[in-house]
């Protein structure tokens, strides 16, 4: 799926002026884990220090668990490109290891939020489990992450356990 500005005239640098929509390879995963560390360091830099933010994103993103992701072809990793930089991203689990369907790693960078990006990423994961026959999904953020939280309440997920 491919977001295109309309105003831009055919042939000028559209690299720069619109947002891609696509399933990441693992040529993606640096920029993920750079999107995570961003993300991560904006959103739980007041109560993490750097070192456990980058011990969480080596143990998390590392090429072996993403590949893993990647391996199930139930299971998809989307990214939010402009131009060839990684805006944000997301995984999507139809089925997760306690065989619930799942969104999972789901940030954006600290620039590129509220701009749409996660917004197009959360309906092409509430689709994609749709398309797997799905009708609903489990998210999950710590309780200090309050820019997710209220991201998923706009989009009316029920709140079911704080942690």
């Amino acid at each position: 799926m491919t977001q295109v500005n309309p105003t831009t005239p055919p042939g000028q640098d559209e690299d720069l002026d619109f947002l891609n929509l696509r399933k990441a390879t693992p040529a993606d995963f640096h920029q993920i884990r750079e999107v995570a560390t961003q993300s991560r360091q904006a959103s739980f830099g007041h109560f993490m220090t750097e070192e456990e933010i980058e011990d969480e994103v080596a143990l998390y993103y590392s090429d072996d668990v993403l590949n893993g992701i990647l391996n199930n072809p139930a299971n998809a990793i989307y990214v939010a490109t402009k131009g060839k930089k990684v805006l944000g991203y997301l995984s999507v689990l139809p089925k997760d290891r306690r065989n619930r369907p799942r969104i999972l790693q789901f940030y954006v960078r600290p620039e590129a939020q509220r701009q749409g990006v996660g917004e197009l990423l959360f309906e092409r994961a509430r689709n994609h489990l749709r398309e797997a026959g799905v009708t609903e999904m489990y998210v999950s953020t710590i309780a200090e992450n309050t820019i997710g939280r209220s991201f998923y309440d706009k989009k009316g997920l029920d709140l079911v356990q704080v942690y």
